[in-house]
């Protein structure tokens, strides 16, 4: 009679509430299996990825491996296959590996002369899962105005003090808490906007683009746009927002 073996999945980044069928890139799972009944000496096996973005690195035991999961989402398909008969398969694996998808602030605001800002605390969307092994930095944007805001008022608006014109790359890439903290991330996104004394109506927009990569793996690859945005009204109400944060003040008289 063949033997029988039974999985058990356990993921590195291990918190409640997380699923076990999706796994965010870069994760790591710890695999082991149990063969019923027991025999000595144990059925040789091992594990192979027959599909999808993962690899696999053998543990001590026999049967048990540490998967580590691609940059790129996707189904992945694992196989325990009989060392000596190959063609022998005792069971498969089937989950899916999820790249990011959103980011969600935390914020705290606090106040700015004629203007708007908040700190805001990145979480990197979705929470079922960890991205504990992944790095996100901001990408360049180009600068767009209306109004007050207008290219051609930039020294009016004070930009050259505040912003650069063009949004920067962000230097440095930003490591991930894991998924007990939601996947926020350890740094903090000043987000402000300020105008001069004598402020008009206008519109001010960066589509920042946020990019993620895999620690120890090639290529980094967009995931979401933040829209830093900023609205000034004739009657002097100002809007500041950027991805699930806005923020309402009233600007003092122009003058």
């Amino acid at each position: 009679m063949p033997p029988k073996f039974s999985v058990t999945m356990t993921p590195v980044d291990n918190f409640g509430g997380r699923s076990h069928v999706r796994f965010g890139v870069g994760e790591q799972i710890e695999l082991d299996v149990k063969e019923t009944p027991p025999v000595k000496p144990a059925t040789a096996v091992e594990w192979v990825v027959k599909s999808g973005p993962a690899k696999l690195k053998a543990g001590k035991l026999t049967g048990s491996a540490l998967v580590t999961c691609g940059n790129k989402g996707g189904p992945v398909v694992l196989a325990l296959l009989d060392k000596k008969d190959p063609k022998t398969v005792y069971a498969t694996k089937r989950f899916e590996v999820v790249a990011p998808s959103g980011v969600t602030f935390l914020h705290q605001e606090y106040a700015v002369k004629r203007g708007l800002g908040f700190k805001g605390y990145s979480q990197i969307e979705p929470f079922d899962v960890s991205f504990k092994w992944v790095e996100t930095r901001e990408g360049a944007a180009p600068y767009e105005g209306k109004g007050y805001f207008a290219q051609a008022e930039v020294s009016l608006a004070e930009l050259a003090d505040d912003y650069a014109v063009i949004h920067p790359v962000k230097g440095a890439w930003t490591p991930n808490y894991g998924g007990a903290k939601k996947n926020r991330e350890n740094s903090v996104d000043n987000v402000m906007t300020s105008v001069g004394k004598n402020w008009s109506a206008g519109t001010f927009t960066w589509n920042i683009p946020w990019l993620y990569r895999v620690k120890g793996m090639p290529g980094d690859f967009r995931f979401t746009t933040a829209v830093h945005k900023a609205v000034i009204k004739e009657n002097g109400q100002m809007t500041l927002s950027k991805f699930n944060v806005k923020l309402t003040g009233q600007l003092p008289p122009s003058s």
